[in-house]
């Protein structure tokens, strides 16, 4: 070796006399007596600690002379990444999305509303309407009782902003997901075909899909013809 060259006391790579880091390496050289003792310290104190963890979870990487140590977290984080957070979208301010129970009361009082209309459209057309004290039985095809409620809940939604009689006493309105507005025709018709004509089996299939979604936008999908409707329910606050 010239006296112009000096090895890395890290790699053993051949660098210039002046270097004061590795060329290839970039570990420091070492010039005189002090910083030849600092290196062997270095060195020594990065084999006893590479991969010493704390009990938080925390592991520690050997730290050359004069840098300040950095704590690298090996805590899992959610959905994989590290330090994700999945944020989901909230509704319009002034709004909260509704739940079952408002939904519930609001097509109870919309099923007496059209229940009336079927009746006073079954005594037009001559029709025999028996009434009980307990129970109101009326006598019609059931294909004018489904084409009555679903004009009655299609109509109301498309013109009316998304509400219903009995939306509107409670506060309710119907949107589309994307936007939070008005919902088109297709929307509307797809949003009340299954409650109208398969209301039970839409409600329970669509409950039992939704059960594990933890976006609250989907559980606002109560229903298989809400979550191809693509359409959610709002409630006013």
């Amino acid at each position: 070796m010239s006296n112009n060259e000096i090895f890395c006391p890290s790699c053993g790579a051949k660098n210039s006399k002046n270097n004061r880091y590795c060329s290839k390496c970039g570990a420091s050289i070492p010039h005189n007596e002090e910083e030849t003792e600092s290196q062997d310290t270095y060195r020594a104190s990065r084999s006893a600690n590479q991969g010493t963890s704390n009990q938080s979870g925390q592991t520690y990487q050997a730290q050359q002379p004069g840098s300040q140590q950095q704590p690298q977290s090996t805590q899992p984080q959610p959905n994989g990444s590290r330090g994700h957070v999945p944020q989901y979208e909230r509704p319009p301010e002034g709004y909260k999305y509704a739940d079952l129970g408002d939904r519930f009361f609001a097509f109870i009082i919309d099923s007496i509303l059209f229940s009336v209309i079927v009746m006073l459209l079954g005594l037009l057309f001559g029709r025999r309407w028996l009434w009980d004290l307990d129970l109101a039985t009326y006598y019609t095809d059931a294909g004018v009782s489904i084409l009555v409620s679903f004009i009655y809940l299609s109509a109301f939604e498309y013109y009316n902003d998304g509400k219903t009689p009995g939306k509107a006493l409670l506060k309710l309105k119907t949107v589309n997901e994307t936007e939070f507005g008005p919902m088109n025709l297709k929307q509307v018709v797809l949003h009340n075909l299954g409650k109208v004509l398969i209301l039970p089996i839409d409600l329970i299939i669509g409950i039992i899909v939704n059960n594990d979604e933890p976006d609250p936008r989907d559980k606002n999908k109560i229903r298989i013809s809400q979550q191809l409707s693509k359409t959610l329910v709002l409630k006013k606050v």
